[in-house]
């Protein structure tokens, strides 16, 4: 969505799942690659969108009502998106 100029939110509160993985798997051009390179250099790459921001948080509900979501992090932020 960022890469097409839409206003997109990542999170990411840096607890990532994969963490005692050495290796990635799975991904084209990108067998045997640390996680944490691969995730250094995705975030490098969103960066590069001026419609992409990067909240270093953790999301705990996600909700959908129409059309509209609502987005509330573990600190209690609420923020809506739309498709």
């Amino acid at each position: 969505m960022g890469r097409a100029g839409r206003k997109t939110v990542l999170f990411d509160e840096d607890k990532p799942h994969n963490r005692v993985t050495q290796e990635s798997h799975g991904f084209i051009t990108q067998d045997g690659v640390k996680p944490s390179d691969f995730k250094k250099r995705a975030r490098t790459d969103v960066q590069k969108y001026p419609s992409v921001s990067i909240k270093e948080k953790r999301v705990e509900i996600i909700e959908k009502s129409g059309g509209v979501f609502r987005i509330q992090t573990k600190e209690g932020k609420e923020l809506y998106g739309s498709m």
